[in-house]
């Protein structure tokens, strides 16, 4: 399953502006829950949850791209919210300040077995230097 069939169009946020990793975090989760009924239902908890997974470890994956997530007990759906900053935001990746522009985050009870190669890709493209193919890329 490819990671599109999870995003709808209503949770793509473009250009939005935020200072620091918590601000996004708190701002794009109340303009989801704006959308999203089961994300409004449990935002409070998926707030506190995120945040404190961004406190345990940056999700942020180098070459501009971060993935807020969180696993929520009695969440009853799979919600990914896609977008791009307006502004990079700074933030420490593998031990260098890199700046991210893009963000992924993924809330639900947990990450869902036809989501984990999408995000394989996504690592693999993240990891490896410049000019590297992906296994399994195709060109053609």
């Amino acid at each position: 399953m490819k990671i599109s069939n999870f995003i709808s169009k209503e949770l793509v946020f473009l250009n939005v502006e935020a200072e620091t990793i918590d601000d996004l975090i708190v701002d794009i989760l109340n303009k989801a829950s704006l959308v999203d009924n089961e994300l409004k239902k449990n935002l409070l908890n998926i707030k506190e949850t995120v945040l404190k997974r961004e406190k345990e470890a940056c999700t942020a994956l180098g070459h501009g791209i971060i993935i807020p997530h969180g696993r929520i007990e009695n969440y009853e759906d799979t919600t990914v919210i896609a977008g791009t900053l307006k502004n990079p935001i700074k933030t420490i990746v593998r031990n260098k300040i890199e700046e991210v522009d893009v963000f992924f985050f993924i809330i639900s009870k947990r990450i869902p077995l036809s989501l984990s190669p999408s995000l394989d890709n996504i690592r693999i493209f993240t990891v490896k230097p410049a000019g590297t193919p992906a296994e399994g890329y195709n060109s053609q």
